[in-house]
C-alpha cells in the first residue's frame, strides 16, 4: 500500500515547510483537535455565537412580523395596512428584545 502521507511530508520537507510534519505529530499525540493548540479561545467563541444569535433573532423579528401582516392583508384584501402594522410591531419587538438583552448582560 502506498503511504501518501509520507510522500507529502517528504515533498513539504523539500520546500522547507514542516507544518505537515507537526500536524502528523499532533495527530499522533492526540492534540490535533484541541482548541487551545489552534489558538481558539472558548470564551470568545461563545461570545461570537451569542452575538450571532442576537443578530439573527433581531432580524427575524423584522422579517416575520411584516410577512404575517402581508399574509393578513392578502386574506382580508386590505392593501398593505397590516404589512405596515406588522413592520411597526416587529420593530418594537426587536427594540424591546435588544433592550432586555443588554440589561441582562450588564448585570
Amino acid at each position: 500500500m502506498h503511504n501518501w502521507l509520507a510522500e507529502i511530508q517528504s515533498l513539504t520537507a523539500l520546500n522547507g515547510n514542516d507544518k505537515l510534519g507537526k500536524m502528523s505529530e499532533m495527530r499522533d499525540s492526540g492534540t490535533l483537535g484541541n482548541e487551545a493548540d489552534r489558538g481558539v479561545d472558548g470564551d470568545s467563541l461563545g461570545k461570537g455565537y451569542a452575538l450571532a444569535m442576537t443578530v439573527l433573532s433581531a432580524s427575524a423579528l423584522l422579517v416575520i412580523f411584516p410577512l404575517c401582516g402581508l399574509w393578513v392583508d392578502r386574506q382580508l384584501e386590505t392593501g398593505i395596512l397590516f404589512g405596515i402594522l406588522g413592520f411597526v410591531a416587529g420593530f418594537y419587538a426587536m427594540i424591546s428584545h435588544l433592550t432586555r438583552l443588554t440589561k441582562t448582560r450588564e448585570k
